[in-house]
């Protein structure tokens, strides 16, 4: 239900996509999503990732896949492991004050396994994925 609200939410600001704002008030307090949200969020975020990875591949063709060219400003998040309010605080010190999309994210992985909140961390970033696609 509270993905329905976060986009019903984003429809009155003009968008399809999450209201990152709610989502991330939603997620501090503890707010769980229902099967069905999570299923929608993932589609959607399954949905860019297939429109956006046949050119990423085309942009490694001839170097190494691990390499990638992003242009400044750039943030670069190292391995989140589930820590749910660590990344939220790292986006209320460094991110907001960039105010996104005006800055580019590079997040190394390992986004899920050892804290209690991989499925938030994963909610979140999915969320982010849809909001800011490129």
């Amino acid at each position: 239900m509270i993905f329905y609200l976060i986009c019903i939410l984003a429809a009155l600001r003009g968008t399809k996509v999450p209201n990152m704002t709610v989502l991330r008030s939603h997620l501090l307090r503890e707010g769980s999503m229902a099967k069905p949200e999570l299923v929608e969020l993932i589609t959607e975020a399954t949905k860019l990732f297939r429109k956006y990875l046949p050119s990423l591949l085309t942009m490694f063709i001839g170097t190494e896949q691990n390499l990638v060219k992003i242009k400044e400003p750039v943030i670069i998040v190292g391995d989140i492991h589930g820590q749910f309010y660590d990344m939220i605080h790292m986006f209320e010190k460094v991110v907001d004050q960039r105010n996104l999309p005006n800055v580019n994210m590079l997040f190394l992985g390992d986004y899920v396994d050892r804290g209690n909140y991989s499925i938030e961390v994963m909610i979140f970033l999915l969320a982010l994925k849809i909001n800011y696609p490129s």
